[in-house]
């Protein structure tokens, strides 16, 4: 196996992105909005692994890539400059998506099956996948197998875009939507009812139906959840609320700070 990586400069970690599980309550706004000093200040072990996690940095380059991934196909560009800045998260994404797959076909290394994955996408084994069978029949039946297949609603096609392999000809077809959706854009002339942007997982659904690809879900493999090394995760938010909490006596904001931590993550009232 070899691992081509072409990511972005700026990873995204920040403040705000630690407190979106708590988005749909009441609190999330004050929590939010208070910082980390205060944080610090009232609940000093939640301060103290916040910034912890903070200073591991939010930013990556390639000689840090190549040693973490084993791999020397590593390429980074700065989305905060052209010709990246200004466009929406969609068209990074798909042109990220044609970059590593171009890399790939040009590196002179003949592979069997491709595998395009976002590396904090969490796999689990249901039983032993046939890797051999999958790309029999990727080649014979011109098919991909990703995370989910082609959702069919009553105004687009969707295709997931976390997960997805294939043999070269189909996977050539889904991983190069950004020039295609390039060059109707520049043209003005789209799908028959496809979308006129780069719309999350119609651009990819549409372009990839259109050139006659199956899509199936994937077998023996369970997608669980998306994950972030850096930054603490909401059941280690509980679990140090509760230690800091519980080492003083409690005030309001203590209790209903905790309910609600309580109440999207689980776990019972203390």
């Amino acid at each position: 196996m070899t691992t081509f990586v072409h990511t972005w400069h700026e990873v995204g970690q920040n403040w705000a992105r630690l407190w979106d599980f708590l988005r749909e309550r009441p609190l999330w706004e004050a929590v939010n909005s208070l910082g980390a000093g205060w944080i610090r200040d009232n609940y000093p072990g939640l301060g103290q692994a916040i910034d912890a996690a903070m200073a591991s940095g939010s930013t990556v380059d390639e000689a840090r890539l190549r040693e973490f991934y084993g791999t020397d196909f590593v390429w980074v560009d700065d989305d905060r400059q052209a010709p990246f800045a200004g466009n929406v998260n969609t068209w990074k994404m798909h042109y990220k998506m044609y970059e590593a797959q171009r890399r790939a076909t040009d590196s002179g290394i003949d592979f069997d099956l491709y595998i395009k994955i976002r590396p904090d996408q969490l796999l689990r084994s249901r039983s032993a996948v046939d890797w051999h069978q999958l790309f029999e029949e990727s080649v014979r039946r011109r098919a991909l197998y990703a995370d989910r297949g082609y959702q069919f609603t009553g105004e687009i096609i969707k295709l997931a875009d976390q997960f997805v392999t294939g043999a070269r000809e189909p996977m050539d077809a889904y991983m190069s939507v950004f020039p295609r959706f390039t060059r109707c854009i520049e043209a003005k002339r789209f799908p028959f009812d496809g979308p006129q942007f780069f719309r999350a997982h119609a651009a990819v659904g549409f372009s990839t139906l259109y050139q006659g690809v199956l899509v199936r879900d994937m077998p023996a493999l369970e997608f669980v959840k998306l994950l972030n090394p850096t930054i603490v995760s909401p059941q280690d938010v509980l679990d140090l609320l509760r230690m800091d909490i519980a080492s003083r006596d409690p005030i309001d904001f203590d209790r209903q700070f905790l309910a609600e931590v309580e109440a999207t993550v689980g776990g019972a009232r203390l």
